[in-house]
């Protein structure tokens, strides 16, 4: 079963005072770890979605861009940029993604402060959508 991986970073990350996707953890950022853990595990679309406004600590397109650069490079036509909408609620940022998922896929959601979820347990998740 194909699968679309919604990444939500489009928060304003005030309370922690830095962008959370840009947290590094075993020498990649948040956004990084998660995208390529995706990747690993089959994900066939990665739609990330960023911050749309200045205010607080926020991740934008252009960090995305930057920071996963060499995966965007191997992986254009997996990866996907969106704006969100960051003064809403996750809920919003989440029907903007899912408008630019190919309508037959299945869709795991992973918020960038959640990225512990490892190769192994994804692919066992989607074993189960076949079912």
């Amino acid at each position: 079963m194909a699968v679309s991986a919604i990444i939500l970073a489009a928060g304003l990350s005030i309370r922690m005072g830095f962008p959370k996707a840009l947290l590094h953890y075993q020498d990649l950022t948040l956004i990084e770890w998660i995208t390529n853990k995706s990747l690993e595990a089959g994900v066939e679309q990665i739609i990330i979605v960023t911050a749309d406004v200045n205010d607080g600590y926020p991740f934008k397109k252009s960090a995305a861009l930057k920071h996963l650069k060499p995966y965007i490079t191997k992986h254009s036509d997996r990866i996907r940029i969106i704006e969100g909408q960051s003064h809403g609620q996750p809920i919003d940022s989440l029907r903007y993604a899912i408008q630019e998922c190919a309508e037959q896929n299945s869709i795991l959601l992973w918020p960038v402060d959640y990225p512990f979820a490892d190769v192994e347990l994804i692919r066992n998740l989607f074993s189960h959508l076949e079912n």
